[in-house]
C-alpha cells in the first residue's frame, strides 16, 4: 500500500528534517521569538515557491480540487506580519520537480503532513511563546479541528490515485526530494 511505503521510505530524510538547527529550538523547547520568526521565513520561503510550482501543474486540481484552501504560504505571511516582521523575505529557487501528478502529490504529501506535526509544535508555541492563532502561530495550527478530516481526505486521494497511475516510485522519489529540498534550504545561511 502506497500510505504505508511513502511513510517507511521517507522516514529517514522527514527525521533529518525535524533534527535540522532550525527546528531544534522546538524540539529542545528553547523556542524565542526570533527563532520562531526564522522558522516562519524559512518555511515561507520554501512553501511559497513550491506552492506556486503545484498550481502551475493544473493537473492537479482534477484530484484534489480543494488544493487553493490547502495553501499554508497566507498563513505564514499573515503570522509574519502579526509579529512585526515585514522585511522581503528570499525565496527558495531548488525546488522539488513538478513535471507530473506524481510529483505534485509527493511533494503535496510533505506539506500537507506538516500539518499534522504543527499540531505538537502549535501546542510548544503555545507553551513557550504564548502564542495562538490570532498572535502569530496561525500557520502551526493546521486547518484547526478540520486538520485530522483534511489529512485523511488528502490520503484517499493519494492512494485513489496511487491505485491507479500506479507510479509509487515516482510519488516517493518527490517526497523525499522534498525533504531533501527543504532541509537544504533551511540550512542555508
Amino acid at each position: 500500500m502506497l500510505l504505508e511505503k511513502i511513510k517507511q521510505l521517507t522516514s529517514q530524510n522527514h527525521t533529518a528534517m525535524e533534527n535540522s538547527n532550525l527546528m531544534k529550538p522546538i524540539i529542545d523547547r528553547e523556542l524565542n521569538l526570533e527563532s520562531y520568526k526564522n522558522i516562519l521565513i524559512k518555511f515561507y520561503g520554501f512553501f511559497q515557491p513550491l506552492e506556486n510550482s503545484i498550481n502551475k501543474f493544473s493537473d492537479i486540481h482534477n484530484y484534489l480540487p480543494d488544493l487553493e484552501t490547502r495553501r499554508k504560504s497566507m498563513a505564514l505571511k499573515d503570522d509574519l506580519n502579526i509579529l512585526g516582521f515585514t522585511d522581503e523575505i528570499s525565496l527558495c529557487t531548488d525546488l522539488p520537480e513538478i513535471k507530473t501528478s506524481s510529483q505534485a502529490l509527493g511533494c503535496l504529501y510533505v506539506m500537507e503532513g506538516s500539518t499534522l506535526g504543527g499540531r505538537i509544535i502549535s501546542r510548544i508555541i503555545k507553551e513557550t511563546l504564548l502564542l495562538d492563532n490570532e498572535s502569530g502561530a496561525s500557520f502551526f495550527s493546521g486547518y484547526g479541528e478540520e486538520t485530522s478530516k483534511k489529512w485523511k481526505l488528502f490520503c484517499e486521494v493519494l492512494t485513489d490515485y496511487g491505485t491507479t497511475a500506479n507510479d509509487d516510485g515516482t510519488i516517493i522519489d518527490a517526497a523525499n526530494e522534498t525533504f531533501i529540498k527543504f532541509k537544504n534550504w533551511v540550512e542555508l545561511e
